[in-house]
């Protein structure tokens, strides 16, 4: 890798870590409502709140935060979209982008990660992810910051 394909692939593993990082925020966020309404007794499916105008306003207020992190979330998803970059499991937070070894094959990182090193040939969780060619196991320690 040159020393300019290097520096991008480092700005790409800080973004990566941004987005990774946004999201679990969000998704403590949209925790935090959910129990909060819970506790109320008013039960909020994942995803996209719906609004009543029956609801009381501090039930209104929550969702509305609801509504906010939803949409916070997707302009994440819309970014990582243009950068070909896809979430593919929010446990690991792990992300795949386009463009691996072989055809129709997806690069994979996961939070700490140092450098992308691993790759995937389908972009399941099952598939098995394998080091990319010519990577130096050493420099695939993950760190934490």
């Amino acid at each position: 890798m040159s020393k300019i394909d290097s520096s991008v692939a480092d700005i790409l593993v800080t973004q990566l870590e941004f987005w990774t990082g946004q999201l679990v925020v969000i998704a403590r966020q949209e925790e935090r409502c959910r129990c909060e309404l819970a506790d109320i007794g008013i039960i909020v499916k994942t995803g996209k709140p719906s609004m009543s105008l029956r609801d009381r306003p501090v039930v209104t207020r929550m969702k509305e935060k609801l509504l906010s992190l939803y949409q916070k979330r997707n302009s994440i998803y819309d970014d990582m979209a243009a950068q070909s970059a896809q979430l593919l499991d929010e446990q690991t937070m792990e992300v795949v982008l386009s463009g691996g070894p072989e055809p129709g094959s997806y690069l994979s990182w996961q939070p700490g990660e140092p450098v992308i090193a691993w790759w995937r040939k389908k972009m399941d969780v099952s598939s098995p992810r394998m080091l990319l060619p010519g990577i130096d196991p050493e420099s695939t320690k993950a760190f934490l910051h």
